[in-house]
């Protein structure tokens, strides 16, 4: 099977002909509805930040300073955060992995402690220091 990429134009082109196809009433017309208005909006900011670009309006503050001593790269694994000397655990997922540290997904993360140990089935278990919080995410640094 082959799967072609389209562009969110094309897409909303898409969505336009399927929606022309639907019957009044139709249940999903409200669905497609908000899927164009939502590529359409996505479309319109993408073409306001080039033109901006264009103009030499982009301040700065807007472009994304990568701050990493090492690159970072996206992964998803199953880990388990180790501490109180094996006396309790939390299970969370690996979202990113990098030389010096890792982000980790956890529902626990207000319960993790400062320093624990981060036990993966494909990767060596590492001691960490949590570094930093948000939500359901947390980094931390390899100690």
């Amino acid at each position: 099977m082959q799967f072609r990429m389209r562009s969110k134009a094309q897409a909303a082109r898409d969505l336009l002909g399927r929606l022309s196809q639907l019957p009044a009433k139709h249940p999903d017309r409200q669905a497609i509805i908000r899927m164009i208005e939502g590529l359409q909006a996505e479309l319109y900011r993408e073409q306001e930040v080039r033109t901006r670009a264009a103009n030499g309006e982009m301040r700065k503050s807007q472009h994304f300073i990568e701050r990493r001593r090492t690159p970072r790269a996206r992964t998803l694994l199953s880990a388990q955060i180790a501490f109180g000397d094996g006396a309790g655990s939390e299970h969370c997922h690996i979202v990113g992995l990098s030389q010096g540290g890792a982000t980790l997904r956890s529902l626990g993360v207000l319960l993790c402690p400062t320093r624990f140990l981060l036990k993966s089935r494909f990767k060596p278990t590492r001691e960490c220091e949590l570094v930093w919080r948000k939500g359901e995410l947390m980094g931390v640094r390899y100690v």
